[in-house]
């Protein structure tokens, strides 16, 4: 089938900043590989808070964009605030993905609420039953306050799945969720190829119930958070830019410069084929490539599980 070229021009184009790699909540099992690193030390501090925003905004050209602000934890960046507040003046919308504990940093961005979102990356499996009921009750009626819609990502570690999630869920009404497989080692076992038959069905449960299906868990399973879609059209290449710690600056997976030394080349054209042997992230890769091409990821396992049993890429397969 073509490429769907209205779900395309219907997505925004995102920028991506992930101010800081520092993490200070030290969770076992953090999915960006790099967990609360000890240098705090960023781009920012290079080339000053002032130039800095001047540079992102920039980024923006003449559109009103997505700032995505991530980390490490965005919020324990010094200059949060300031970076934020001026986003949100040239009329932008911010997406945090936060532990959420720290808001109180940002809460005089309250004015502007309908421009701000949270995607809270609260780690259920490094706290108690009682820890997650506090978080549940005090936390997200803060981010609530101050953003207009907030979103919970669970990480379906195990332990967590050992309980009646759904109950403690059910605590906070008018906030989504993303259940997301646990990636790692848990008591010498290999996630999530280890998920028993149950688990998998309580993932997709919690799913169905809390209106977040787009594959099935065995799907994910399978294809262990990667997907080989070299050369197939993508919506991020040309819709994504990421800015690193360091002030590197991607176009998806393609560096395109550098924020420290103000040279970038990037052209937000037509969508062009994806240039990464592996993409690294599924639900990401499903909704950027395989959603505008009308593939499923059942469809997608049946055309490519030979290139999963030798691990290699086949480009274009799709």
């Amino acid at each position: 089938m073509p490429f769907d070229m209205d779900y395309y021009n219907s997505r925004p184009f995102r920028i991506s900043l992930q101010l800081t790699y520092h993490c200070p909540h030290r969770c076992w099992y953090c999915n960006q590989g790099q967990p609360y690193r000890v240098t705090k030390e960023t781009v920012i501090d290079q080339i000053g808070e002032k130039e800095y925003i001047r540079r992102i905004l920039r980024l923006a050209g003449n559109k009103k964009v997505w700032y995505l602000m991530f980390g490490g934890e965005p919020l324990a960046h010094p200059s949060v605030l300031p970076v934020s507040q001026a986003v949100l003046e040239a009329g932008h919308t911010i997406f945090y993905q936060t532990n959420g504990t720290m808001i109180s940093r940002i809460k005089a961005l309250k004015p502007w609420r309908e421009q701000i979102n949270f995607e809270s990356s609260f780690h259920l499996g490094t706290y108690s039953k009682e820890g997650i009921r506090n978080y549940m009750t005090n936390v997200i009626p803060k981010l609530k306050e101050i953003g207009g819609t907030t979103k919970l990502i669970i990480v379906c570690v195990p332990t967590v799945l050992s309980w009646n999630l759904a109950d403690l869920l059910r605590l906070i009404p008018d906030v989504r969720f993303n259940f997301v497989e646990f990636y790692g080692t848990y008591e010498n076992r290999q996630y999530p190829m280890a998920y028993s038959d149950a688990e998998r069905r309580k993932i997709n449960d919690l799913r169905k119930e809390f209106n977040q299906v787009y594959a099935d868990s065995n799907d994910l399973s399978r294809l262990n958070n990667k997907l080989f879609c070299k050369g197939v059209k993508c919506v991020e290449q040309s819709k994504l830019l990421r800015v690193n710690p360091s002030g590197m600056v991607t176009s998806c997976n393609t560096p395109v410069g550098n924020l420290a030394t103000d040279d970038i080349s990037f052209s937000d054209g037509p969508p062009q084929g994806c240039l990464s042997d592996v993409c690294g992230c599924v639900s990401m890769g499903y909704f950027s490539c395989l959603k505008p091409n009308a593939i499923t990821l059942g469809r997608y396992w049946e055309l490519m599980k030979d290139a999963y049993a030798t691990d290699t890429a086949v480009p274009a397969a799709v």
